[in-house]
């Protein structure tokens, strides 16, 4: 397996203006729709903040790993916020 096959360009993010938890898994959730993905977004957002409710997947200088296992989705999805320097 290689991690490429898992980037889509339509699961980036160039664009993220969300400045609290929530806000960002639920912009990033909107990405995976806006993609193409016919999902709930409220039962994503939720599976994300339960984890996050665990303990944070942050690991520093802004870089977090939200993830999370749902019956909704049965594959591997990758999204990315990318941001320019």
């Amino acid at each position: 397996m290689q991690l490429d096959q898992f980037f889509k360009i339509e699961f980036i993010n160039a664009n993220l203006l969300a400045k609290t938890k929530v806000q960002v898994l639920t912009e990033l959730v909107n990405t995976l729709i806006h993609g193409g993905r016919n999902l709930n977004p409220s039962l994503i957002v939720e599976t994300l903040q339960q984890r996050e409710n665990l303990g944070s997947t942050g690991i520093g200088d802004g870089v977090a790993i939200p993830h999370g296992k749902t019956s909704a989705i049965n594959d591997l999805i990758l999204l990315n916020k990318v941001t320019e320097k």
